[in-house]
């Protein structure tokens, strides 16, 4: 990917904007305390389309 980009002249990056959001942080504490069990398996389906560059 980062070959790809730079070829590109585009820019990659990683972005973990959800991870501070109030849904996220209350959920973490949940599963920190131990009250919603033990993770298993997590799935998320996200998809935006978007042009290049």
């Amino acid at each position: 990917m980062y070959s790809a980009a730079k070829k590109n002249n585009c820019k990659v990056m990683v972005c973990h904007v959800l991870r501070s959001t109030p849904f996220y942080v209350a959920v973490k504490k949940l599963l920190i305390d131990g009250r919603i069990g033990e993770i298993v398996t997590i799935n998320a389906v996200v998809y935006e389309r978007r042009t290049a560059c």
